[in-house]
């Protein structure tokens, strides 16, 4: 299943065009799943995480890319553990990140890349 905040009647061409296998669906059908791919904007996670009371027994590959928020919000924690905390009773996951090569490129004690490569090794551990 694939969802979004739209009606999915909205994006069911989107779905098919994806394969024939996608069913467009509203969030709290897609959030039945046992595995969800947290793939929104990092700042709407929150949003995500009050479909459900309990994420408990839920995987959620989290995609999110906390690139660009400032290190403030994050109170000084790997943006993983942010998403984490908002997904009460699940396990998270991290992965599927992409950046570009400028930014991989970046020292790693001077950028974000520091804070993502923190994320992709403490929480796939």
């Amino acid at each position: 299943m694939i969802a979004a905040t739209r009606d999915p009647e909205s994006f069911a061409t989107d779905a098919a065009a994806i394969g024939p296998g996608i069913i467009p669906a509203t969030l709290a059908e897609a959030v039945k799943a046992d595995v969800i791919f947290l793939a929104v904007r990092f700042e709407s996670h929150p949003d995500v995480a009050k479909a459900l009371p309990s994420w408990h027994g839920k995987t959620i590959v989290d995609v999110t890319n906390a690139y660009g928020v400032p290190l403030e919000q994050l109170g000084g924690q790997p943006s993983a553990k942010v998403v984490a905390q908002a997904f009460t009773g699940g396990k998270l996951v991290k992965g599927f990140n992409h950046l570009g090569a400028a930014i991989l490129g970046q020292d790693p004690a001077n950028s974000w890349g520091q804070l993502i490569f923190k994320d992709l090794v403490k929480f796939n551990r």
